[in-house]
């Protein structure tokens, strides 16, 4: 990540030419630059910072890819353009990584997410699948 702008503050004594009611601006400049400071330097998250939306979801994988569908509503501001899958976790006593790439097909219906079909399960195993869509 790139690190914040080295300018944290702008005091008076930095412009001195400058008339008496510079001071004004420079109170709101500089809490500008406070808030700019905390917020790139202190954990933007996506679920405050961005119109975007986390789903996760239980799934019994079919003996199809097609078999493997889900629906979801949509609460964001906005018609997602984009799902990004974050994780795919067998549900087993034991860890069992995945063998093959995770993918979906999928469209928007009025105002829910329709996955058509979610490709990388093995028929009959239970996974936690998590999705991100903007």
């Amino acid at each position: 990540m790139a690190q914040p702008p080295i300018t944290r503050r702008v005091n008076r004594e930095d412009i001195p030419a400058a008339p008496p009611w510079i001071d004004i601006i420079l109170v709101a400049l500089n809490q500008f630059f406070d808030t700019t400071k905390a917020a790139l330097t202190k954990a933007l998250t996506f679920d405050e910072n961005m119109d975007s939306q986390k789903k996760t979801l239980t799934i019994v994988a079919g003996a199809a890819a097609i078999n493997n569908t889900f629906r979801f509503s949509i609460t964001m501001t906005r018609r997602p353009t984009e799902l990004i899958i974050t994780r795919v976790e067998r549900v087993a006593a034991s860890y069992v990584p995945l063998t093959s790439a995770a993918w979906a097909d999928w469209h928007l219906e009025q105002n829910e997410l329709v996955v058509d079909s979610f490709h990388g399960l093995t028929a009959g195993e239970t996974y936690n699948v998590t999705v991100r869509i903007f």
